[in-house]
């Protein structure tokens, strides 16, 4: 089942002087349901997609709850299309992607990447101070192809995203996705750097390109049974969710 991160200690402490259990009651009310008028569609898609990607760290992760429709589940084989904006104008079916493979290792060394190709800050409590996975932490590789079909040249990995669904649900229920932290590995990363620089590549129109990326998974927080990649997230009529059935190896 998947763990909510305990929040900060000075957070709990000062909660724990101050509130009454009346108190402590009525704020666990507030994020068991969704907030009613104080946030407007227009502003929540207004946030850029790195607002939607950056993990607070040692705060509490509250869930993105949603109706999938079973239509936008597939699965990995399956082409899925991502939109693309340019000059403010939405074009759709932009670039065509395919998971054509998702493998669990062990770590990287089983996944025959060195340590020297890994993003320069790997966010997340995953690794131990030599660099090697803690306890209970997997290393996720998918492989995928993209085609170029009506794009800007300029394309980050970051428009797709790993996500995490809680056990137990399924597409005909709402969904509680969890959002994992960006990927420590890019096959094709040309630029030395962390965030948006490493993440970057180039794609013209009409051109394909096969790309290989890597996340650290903790599987004490997180079943790896019911991981998902999510291509146009938050936007409905497009989002599509992959789900990730893996090659055991390492």
């Amino acid at each position: 089942m998947v763990k909510i991160k305990r929040a900060m200690v000075n957070i709990v402490a000062t909660i724990l002087l101050f509130a009454s259990v009346t108190a402590c009651n009525s704020i666990k009310s507030v994020f068991d349901n969704e907030p009613q008028g104080h946030q407007q569609e227009g502003d929540v898609q207004q946030k850029g997609q790195e607002d939607i990607h950056t993990p607070i760290p040692d705060e509490i992760q509250f869930p993105d709850k949603k109706e999938v429709p079973s239509d936008n589940i597939l699965n990995v084989g399956d082409i899925v299309s991502e939109i693309d904006v340019e000059n403010g104008k939405l074009i759709p079916d932009a670039l065509a992607y395919t998971v054509e493979k998702a493998t669990l290792f062990s770590g990287i060394t089983e996944a025959g990447i060195s340590q020297d190709a890994l993003v320069h800050f790997v966010e997340g409590d995953v690794l131990d101070e030599d660099g090697n996975p803690k306890p209970g932490v997997r290393f996720v590789l998918v492989e995928l192809a993209v085609k170029n079909k009506s794009a800007l040249a300029e394309r980050n990995i970051t428009s797709f995203q790993l996500l995490s669904a809680e056990p137990g649900e399924s597409a005909t229920d709402s969904m509680n996705f969890f959002d994992l932290p960006y990927p420590a590995y890019f096959s094709n990363a040309t630029r030395t750097g962390n965030g948006s620089e490493y993440y970057a590549y180039n794609l013209p129109v009409g051109q394909n390109k096969n790309l290989k990326v890597g996340w650290y998974v903790d599987t004490n927080e997180y079943d790896t049974s019911d991981l998902y990649l999510v291509f146009n997230r938050d936007v409905d009529e497009h989002e599509k969710f992959v789900k990730l059935d893996f090659q055991q190896e390492g």
